[in-house]
């Protein structure tokens, strides 16, 4: 979208804020056919949800039982670069499973119209865009730690970038109604 259209959008938000009562306002938000803009802040509000989910145990895992962060030790023996990443990766691979049910009950229980396919064909779907880009952000994190050598949670941060970048696009034009 144009730099133009987004802030006349953005403009457009603001100003139906500004003229109308909390009550009309909130009623906006809790509609699934929402301003685009308060649309976004939704999607993103329910992304966070799924993040905090999803990190909260892939982190969790990686302080405790599957050791992935920098330093860690195993029989007195610091953890390999190798280790650290394949442990980081397997980590996300299990918060994923628990981030993408999340992302998806919120999404279609407050950001988006279902009816484009029924909810076992959505869920797929939905499900298939989120491994796209869980996917993209596993590859990330080889990458960078791989190259640049840096921090894990340096690489799990450029996995939840990587993530959002394909994740609004495809489940709003292709998986959901609106």
């Amino acid at each position: 979208m144009p730099i133009r259209a987004t802030i006349a959008l953005t403009k457009d938000a603001l100003k139906f804020v500004r003229d109308n009562d909390l009550k009309t306002v909130a009623v906006a938000v809790h509609s699934k056919d929402a301003h685009p803009v308060i649309q976004f802040a939704k999607y993103g509000i329910c992304g966070g949800i799924a993040t905090v989910v999803h990190n909260g145990i892939a982190l969790t895992l990686a302080y405790t039982v599957i050791p992935a962060i920098d330093g860690m030790t195993i029989d007195g023996a610091e953890i390999t670069e190798d280790l650290r990443k394949k442990n980081l990766m397997l980590n996300n691979c299990i918060g994923f499973v628990f981030g993408n049910i999340a992302a998806y009950l919120t999404n279609a229980l407050w950001v988006f119209q279902g009816g484009r396919h029924s909810r076992f064909v959505e869920f797929i779907l939905f499900t298939l865009v989120s491994g796209v880009s869980f996917i993209s952000g596993i590859f990330a994190i080889k990458l960078l730690i791989d190259i640049w050598h840096v921090h894990s949670l340096v690489a799990q941060g450029g996995f939840i970038i990587t993530a959002i970048l394909v994740n609004y696009v495809c489940r709003k034009f292709f998986i959901f109604k609106n």
